[in-house]
């Protein structure tokens, strides 16, 4: 009979140490007061217990006072025996996680006095989510997966009768399988909790979908993008699957990441070189119980290298166990070339610009469900491939200044810019700064005031354009003139509106103080000017002249200062 006692007393005790089913009582360091947990998760209500008391006699419980403090005033209660926060409450709740002294003080109410104090440390966690997988099995069979490095060990629920705890092994946590008995949906409840603390962490609840078959799943989508593999595919709930990779056609195919699920892509992984290998990928459909697997279909990568070869972006690509399978490319996010089926293809378009990015990727159909799309590859188009040189160049002298002018062929990179060449007889020569094409066009005129003389002298004129790439244009011919430094007059001029020949004055270089004077037949004078820039519109009191013949006579200083005096006449003809 004192055996069954003893065996049901134990029974009593372990089930009141156990944290499932009640409280882990934990005794103070000098052994006079309990609490039910040390450990827990906030908030956490800790419960004291004053033990025997070995110092006073039993029959003094009344002639003395029994008082605790939680740790600090702040976290008092508002029931307070004095300014140092004790309290006679044997229950608190802390609402933080930290660790904390539970302090017990017992005063002898008596002429004798005296005092006593034992305490205890309580540790509170924060309570943190977790990610737990459940995975299906043939035969009627469930396991709990989780991977966690925060939580000491979790309880799994399976029902109301049958609880497991998991304990980690290198921060996995992995439960026995479990016998749902017959296909259908469950929900088991998950539970992280600390080694010999209370369970009140957080709970997850796992929608378990047990079937009796083991599918194959095939990738629907395979997107890679740097070092990242995304891969899009219908998933089935509780399934368990392993990601593999070949990364030769003559290697087999190696475990990449296991277990895998939607929630683990973009999957990155820093050991490809996208723009070499064409890598293959399959999933493995797995029973975590029996251990039997069934692989789906193998895709595998494009590999897209990109080149630029003279204004044109070459892409070259590899693309393993891929027979008769047609390609579109993608630049930019834009669709520019379909139904490609050569492994190769040429960026000729006209809208390319020299100095731009492009982006391209290359992507394929491979059946009605399946499409695999390759790395992006960015490359920068250039040319050094030199335009036509300048056509119809030409020189002309108007008032002191020449106007060079002619134009460029169109055709590949668009043009930005020119720059003027000029060349004396003495075979020295100027460079222009880079000159404007945008309001031109591919047309350009260039003037300036004509160089100093020391006599009559010839200069010679070219043009180069400049790509948008920074390449100037092959060399046109030199296209000379002669400038002279003596007075020009000319001796006709037809005042008559159409813009040529319309004005009457001298082509003067580099002279000043010049005056120009003009009388008709019977020495009436129609014109005076001292400004070289003003010219005889062939006008008179407003009124345009009879044609016929007019006399000037013009003055100027030449270089040496000499006033110089010119006579003539000049026919005026409308």
């Amino acid at each position: 009979m004192k055996t069954l006692i003893k065996l049901y007393l134990a029974f009593l005790g372990l089930f009141a140490m156990n944290p499932l089913y009640g409280q882990n009582k934990v005794e103070s360091i000098g052994g006079r007061f309990e609490v039910n947990f040390d450990r827990a998760c906030a908030p956490f209500s800790v419960e004291v217990n004053l033990l025997f008391d070995i110092d006073f006699d039993e029959d003094d419980e009344d002639q003395r006072t029994v008082v605790y403090q939680y740790d600090g005033p702040e976290n008092c209660d508002e029931d307070l025996i004095d300014d140092k926060c004790f309290t006679n409450n044997t229950t608190f709740t802390y609402q933080q996680p930290g660790i904390y002294t539970i302090i017990q003080q017992i005063e002898r109410n008596t002429e004798d006095g005296g005092q006593i104090k034992d305490s205890i440390q309580i540790e509170v966690f924060e309570t943190r989510i977790f990610d737990p997988k459940g995975f299906s099995c043939l035969g009627n069979q469930g396991v709990v997966y989780i991977e966690d490095d925060y939580y000491e060990a979790f309880i799994v629920r399976w029902n109301e009768n049958v609880v497991d705890t998991l304990r980690s092994n290198n921060n996995v946590f992995e439960s026995e399988p479990f016998d749902f008995g017959m296909p259908g949906d469950y929900e088991v409840e998950v539970q992280g909790y600390f080694e010999k603390g209370k369970v009140n962490c957080a709970i997850e609840i796992l929608n378990f979908n047990i079937r009796n078959d083991l599918n194959p799943i095939n990738i629907n989508r395979l997107d890679i993008s740097e070092n990242n593999i995304n891969i899009d595919t219908e998933f089935e709930d509780n399934q368990y699957y392993r990601l593999e990779v070949r990364r030769d056609i003559f290697e087999d195919f190696e475990s990449l990441a296991e277990p895998v699920d939607a929630e683990s892509f973009p999957f990155t992984d820093n050991s490809f070189l996208w723009d070499e290998n064409s890598y293959c990928f399959r999933l493995v459909t797995l029973d975590l119980c029996s251990g039997d697997e069934v692989a789906g279909e193998t895709v595998c990568h494009i590999s897209l290298s990109v080149t630029n070869q003279d204004q044109i972006n070459l892409l070259d690509w590899v693309h393993t166990d891929a027979p008769n399978t047609s390609y579109r490319i993608v630049r930019d996010n834009e669709i520019i070339a379909e139904n490609i089926q050569a492994r190769r293809y040429e960026d000729t378009s006209d809208d390319l610009q020299c100095g731009l990015i492009y982006r391209y990727r290359v992507e394929a159909q491979l059946n009605e469900n399946q499409e695999n799309i390759s790395n992006t590859f960015a490359e920068e188009v250039f040319s050094d491939t030199p335009s036509s040189p300048a056509n119809n160049q030409e020189v002309r002298l108007e008032r002191g200044r020449f106007i060079f002018s002619g134009e460029f062929e169109e055709g590949g990179f668009p043009l930005i810019g020119y720059i003027v060449e000029i060349e004396d007889t003495e075979g020295r020569r100027i460079l222009t700064d880079t000159l404007s094409l945008e309001d031109s066009g591919n047309n350009f005129i260039y003037q300036d005031e004509v160089p100093t003389l020391s006599g009559d002298q010839e200069f010679c004129f070219r043009a180069f354009a400049i790509n948008s790439c920074g390449i100037m244009s092959e060399a046109a011919a030199f296209e000379c003139v002669e400038f002279r430094s003596d007075i020009f007059i000319p001796n006709a001029f037809t005042p008559n509106g159409d813009g040529l020949n319309d004005e009457f004055g001298p082509e003067l270089l580099f002279r000043t103080e010049v005056e120009m004077e003009v009388y008709n037949r019977w020495g009436e004078l129609v014109f005076k000017e001292k400004d070289i820039d003003v010219r005889w519109d062939g006008r008179f009191k407003g009124n345009y002249v009879p044609n016929g013949v007019y006399i000037y006579r013009i003055s100027y200083r030449n270089e040496a200062g000499e006033l110089i005096q010119e006579r003539g006449k000049v026919s005026v003809i409308r």
